[in-house]
């Protein structure tokens, strides 16, 4: 309780006491072990809170979720974003945390530094592959594909890559941002939003002859 408290006051070294005090009591419970790498991850101590972490994950299936959630944390913070989508992955399709694995799992691949197709295809892959709604779904396609754009047109790439479900080229790229803001458009109830995302589609409307 104590440590508890020392939480809510963000008073992290006084919850490391706490927790630690718990931990050692009762070595082979996985609850304070957590709880203490909350507190260092908090505190300052990331690598000690890895380690926590890490030990949770493999140690009890119950655990995997928020430990999985934890190592993400530190190795996003620390600049890692492969080992972040690797510790994301820990997380089992029947956790009922798995559905937020997959949009965290993309927000650390764009995150992450590095713009390329490769990366772009993952992310894409995850959203298409998640039990998201459709409003999330088509916010993550206008994020990714908006991304992809200057890349596809800069330097248009080898034939057959792909974007996800979209090919890697100018056209269908621009194609995907459309078809994605006007169904954005579609469900919201917001006038003026909804004008907003009209134009931007218009925007990256493919050109046409006839």
């Amino acid at each position: 309780m104590e440590g508890l408290a020392a939480v809510q006051g963000e008073d992290w070294r006084t919850a490391q006491a706490a927790f630690n005090a718990v931990y050692q009591q009762v070595p082979g419970e996985l609850a304070p072990k957590l709880a203490l790498a909350f507190a260092c991850e908090r505190g300052g101590q990331p690598d000690v809170a890895e380690g926590l972490y890490q030990t949770c994950a493999v140690t009890d299936a119950t655990y995997v979720a928020p430990a999985a959630f934890g190592m993400a944390r530190v190795r996003s913070a620390r600049g890692d974003a492969l080992a972040a989508v690797q510790a994301l992955d820990l997380v089992p399709t029947t956790s009922r945390g798995y559905t937020q694995s997959r949009q965290q799992r993309v927000d650390v691949l764009l995150e992450g530094g590095t713009r390329d197709l490769q990366v772009l295809d993952q992310a894409m892959r995850t959203i298409q592959g998640a039990s998201v709604d459709m409003a999330t779904r088509h916010r993550y396609v206008v994020r990714i594909l908006e991304e992809a754009l200057p890349l596809v047109t800069a330097s248009p790439p080898r034939g057959g890559q792909r974007i996800g479900s979209y090919e890697a080229t100018e056209t269908a790229v621009r194609d995907g941002l459309e078809q994605a803001l006007r169904a954005l458009a579609r469900e919201t109830s917001d006038l003026e939003a909804r004008v907003d995302l009209v134009n931007l589609a218009n925007s990256y409307r493919n050109w046409s002859l006839t």
